[in-house]
């Protein structure tokens, strides 16, 4: 075993993170910011804290200690919510990696995480989505605008629109920029768009604006621009100092606006409470409203049809039969690309002649 297997428990991390961080065949999935929390919570664990047992040093876990950790010392970051099996497995899977990566290293001889007998079971992979009530209810919370209300309300409630008129992702939306917000078409003088950077091979895509969501995005660009700590940088949807607001932030957002329209439906929380459950839903909602597949790739920035596979247990039968038909090989999205970022394109416009 290497001298290096002295290195505290905060260095592996750190080393961790930089080689999973260049790692293009196993890249990390979550925040970094999760991973810390994650990690933190192991170190507590090992630690002792609230137990009547002396500390454990991490190169000398065995698959009993990762056993009792997943049983006793996972927590969620919310206090009044259970453990869910998802966050076990989560936790499982990231100890996993890193003991991996230290026996790759010669700093510990094997990885406890995978000697458990029985390791947490894996996440459904069909994508989850809301019922139909839950989402009538959650459009029609946005319909409000209650009189003098406060800039991080108006953020909010255009943050919300756009997730659920758009379906982008949740690294889109957090992303956007307002040089990437027109609220006014130069080309008809009507409406406005919104150009998203697709990611991977997609290449931009503009993605038009109208009713009450291109009047939501008037109203906080309006009020950003003259409120303290948003109007500094260029954020679209920026926090309170006027950077980009953080995973965790848009999680809490997206939260507790779910919950409260799952309540006013009478139903319970819908199974993830994320903003990813809403782009999951806007898309199996477009191919229930009969938007062509090939439309619905476009929209959400996808590569091909192949990329809705997670959502074809929400999907009528012929519909599940033109995603799996569609080739792994299909040709990226046919649209221009700009020479020079940041000018202008004249795409066509997605959405057709279809309001969203």
């Amino acid at each position: 075993m290497s001298d290096l297997a002295s290195i505290t428990a905060e260095q592996l991390l750190e080393q961790w993170l930089a080689h999973s961080g260049a790692d293009d065949r196993a890249p990390i999935v979550l925040g970094e910011q999760s991973y810390r929390h994650f990690w933190s919570t192991w170190q507590q664990f090992l630690e002792g804290e609230d137990l009547p047992r002396p500390s454990i040093q991490w190169q000398d876990v065995t698959a009993v200690d990762v056993d009792n950790f997943l049983s006793n010392g996972v927590r969620e970051r919310k206090t009044d919510a259970g453990v869910s099996e998802i966050t076990k497995r989560r936790y499982w899977r990231l100890l996993d990696r890193i003991y991996s990566f230290a026996v790759d290293n010669g700093w510990i001889e094997s990885n406890p995480a995978a000697a458990l007998a029985v390791k947490p079971v894996s996440e459904n992979p069909i994508g989850a989505v809301m019922t139909l009530s839950v989402w009538t209810q959650a459009m029609k919370a946005l319909d409000i605008v209650e009189e003098d209300a406060a800039p991080l309300d108006l953020r909010n409630r255009a943050l919300l629109l756009v997730l659920f008129e758009l379906g982008l992702t949740p690294a889109e939306v957090r992303g956007l920029t307002l040089d990437r917000l027109t609220l006014c078409d130069p080309w008809t003088g009507k409406g406005g768009y919104l150009e998203v950077d697709g990611e991977d091979v997609n290449w931009p895509r503009k993605l038009p604006l109208q009713g009450k969501l291109l009047s939501a995005l008037h109203e906080w660009v309006s009020v950003r621009a003259r409120t303290v700590g948003h109007c500094k940088g260029d954020v679209l949807f920026s926090s309170r100092r006027g950077g980009a607001m953080t995973d965790e932030n848009l999680l809490v957002l997206v939260r507790k606006h779910l919950i409260a329209a799952a309540a006013a439906a009478g139903q319970p929380p819908p199974p993830r409470l994320g903003p990813q459950i809403i782009r999951n839903s806007r898309l199996v909602f477009w191919l229930h409203d009969g938007v062509p597949v090939p439309e619905v790739v476009k929209r959400a920035g996808l590569k091909n049809a192949k990329s809705l596979f997670h959502l074809v247990g929400h999907l009528p039968e012929e519909i599940r039969a033109q995603i799996r038909n569609d080739r792994d090989d299909a040709s990226p999205l046919d649209l221009p690309k700009p020479s020079v970022p940041g000018v202008f394109v004249k795409q066509r416009t997605l959405f057709a002649d279809e309001a969203a």
